[in-house]
């Protein structure tokens, strides 16, 4: 019998929702980046990469509670306090007045992404909970 690392049967839906909402935080940080010129590409207008960034927030957090679980509840707390800071950041940012320079700009970006930092340590906790599924598996697995 093939084996392989899953969650248990009671966290899959969960995990899944986690999978989905992680990756549509990665996808929004991906177009905040798009804000940075890079040598031969244009930067994306600051102001769009920022309703980029924020929608992509708000579809995150629209998803949260697909994800709530005992085993998670701690980290679960951490990452709605992420999504909420960025949310914060991003509003501080996008009513700032004036061009960045591109050091400042990257800075700021950065402010943007650090609390979702939160959302790795979530992930690493996911994986914590897998275990070889097949063969032998404690029932419930």
């Amino acid at each position: 019998m093939r084996r392989r690392r899953d969650v248990p049967d009671r966290l899959r839906e969960p995990a899944r929702a986690f999978a989905g909402m992680a990756g549509e935080l990665e996808r929004a940080k991906a177009e905040l980046l798009l804000a940075i010129p890079a040598a031969r590409t244009a930067a994306v207008p600051l102001a769009e990469a920022l309703l980029a960034f924020r929608e992509g927030l708000d579809r995150a957090a629209a998803g949260m509670d697909a994800w709530r679980t005992p085993e998670l509840d701690a980290e679960w707390a951490r990452c709605a306090a992420g999504i909420d800071a960025a949310r914060t950041a991003e509003v501080a940012l996008r009513l700032r007045p004036g061009n960045l320079p591109h050091d400042q700009l990257l800075f700021a970006l950065q402010d943007l992404i650090a609390p979702l930092q939160a959302f790795e340590d979530a992930a690493r906790r996911w994986d914590s909970l897998r275990a070889i599924v097949g063969g032998d598996a404690p029932p419930g697995w």
